[in-house]
């Protein structure tokens, strides 16, 4: 899903950021080409004489005769450059720590945003299957209803009951079909929601479990307890903090480097020279050394206008917000589980008594309903007891989804895998 992939894509982005920390300790390479064109004119030189020509002496592959008046050529050259941190007065070793705190954090941020995204889903399907069950529940309250008006219809016109009764067994049925017409409208609404949620095509068929069976894999063997995720993460975060205002605090130092390196500059006057009156320029010469080194640097900034000063401070200040944020949490973390074991046994408590409230409003319709037909029953009961079958089975699925939340709820807070491995 589209979340998902965010989830997975940060978390990614995340690591590399954590690789990215290291580059201050790792060795640099660095390779220069440079490439010029010469001209440079020249006046009262004598590059040789047809005496010196003979013997090999003097000016080598220049000509003799008048001086040239300008010289042509290219200049090529590289650098070859390595440079390497030796002491960085305690920066390195936090370098390599935050790196490697970097990658835990991000793979612990993924595990509890990938909790978050499912408890969302969760709650999404959670809302459909309510929907969905209320639904039904309405869609057999009109079915009663339209049964009543029916039978009344037909007492009616026999002269057994009063047009009264018709009328208000007519108004109660209109009302059951607004609320079925309400109800059926909310699950469809909240079936797209949860289709859109997991990126299922509007159009594609999606069957929701039964509230009974989900609320089982949550209730099911817990698993063992653990950590709380967000205690983790912010204990990770905390630490972060804390090493990185060590390290601001220690930009004020310099940092001594080994560096070597290699270079060459070539010089091809292959263009040659240019004699006044000349008509084409004369063969010139060419040039090539190469020149190694090995030493240390020592690089120490000493005034950068205050920055690395209030950096510092900003990092001194993020570390004691972090923790002090942790320490919160930590704090509310015994009070969170024992809200959340307790709200768990309300909603089991709730949900086995509705479940017999359901169970009880079912006989007690069938009960008033089959007396209403043999007459010993009154319209007022029989209505009265519809009524209160439609609201016991809409507590009921209130409950259900009341405790699969709940349980949802607690595996977060005792750092239990809400998806159970799955």
């Amino acid at each position: 899903t589209p979340d998902r992939t965010v989830i997975e894509q940060t978390y990614q982005g995340s690591l590399a950021e954590a690789n990215t920390l290291k580059s201050e300790i790792f060795p640099k390479l660095n390779l220069t080409l440079n490439g010029n064109r010469v001209a440079q004119a020249l006046s009262g030189l004598q590059l040789g004489s047809s005496a010196n020509q003979g013997d090999g002496q003097g000016g080598g592959n220049a000509p003799s005769g008048d001086p040239p008046s300008h010289i042509y050529g290219n200049q090529y050259g590289w650098q070859l450059g390595f440079k390497t941190p030796l002491v960085g007065f305690g920066r390195l070793g936090i370098v390599y720590k935050l790196s490697k705190m970097q990658g835990q954090f991000a793979a612990k941020s993924r595990d509890l945003n990938l909790q978050f995204y499912y408890l969302t889903i969760l709650q999404a399907y959670n809302q459909a299957l309510l929907n969905l069950n209320t639904f039904e529940a309405a869609k057999k309250s009109e079915k009663y209803a339209a049964a009543l008006l029916k039978f009344n219809e037909i007492e009616v016109k026999n002269g057994s009951a009063s047009q009264i009764d018709f009328l208000r067994s007519q108004s109660n049925h209109a009302l059951a079909r607004a609320e079925l017409n309400r109800t059926e409208n909310d699950a469809d609404a909240a079936l797209q929601r949860l289709k859109t949620l997991l990126n299922i095509p509007e159009s594609q068929a999606f069957e929701l479990q039964s509230g009974t069976d989900v609320a089982a894999q949550f209730l099911a063997p817990r698993g063992q307890t653990a950590k709380r995720l967000e205690i983790e993460v912010a204990e990770q975060q905390t630490e972060m903090a804390q090493q990185l205002a060590q390290y601001r605090s220690r930009q004020f130092w310099p940092t001594l480097y080994l560096t070597a390196g290699a270079e060459s500059s070539i010089l091809d006057f292959g263009g040659g020279f240019d004699r006044e009156g000349a008509d084409e320029p004369e063969h010139a010469f060419q040039d090539e050394n190469i020149t190694y080194s090995v030493g240390l640097s020592l690089e120490w900034l000493l005034f950068d206008g205050f920055a690395r000063s209030e950096t510092a401070k900003k990092a001194g200040a993020d570390a004691i917000i972090a923790k002090t944020e942790l320490d919160k949490l930590k704090r509310n973390d015994a009070v969170a589980k024992s809200e959340a074991k307790r709200t768990l046994k309300v909603t089991e408590i709730v949900f086995q008594a509705s479940e017999t409230a359901r169970k009880a409003a079912q006989l007690a319709f069938d009960k008033i309903n089959s007396d209403f037909q043999a007459g010993t029953a009154s319209l007022t009961d029989v209505l009265g007891i519809q009524s209160d079958l439609y609201e016991a089975e809409k507590q009921l699925y209130d409950a259900v989804a009341a405790r699969i939340l709940a349980a949802a709820h607690f595996r977060i807070i005792h750092g239990i895998d809400l998806t159970g491995g799955q």
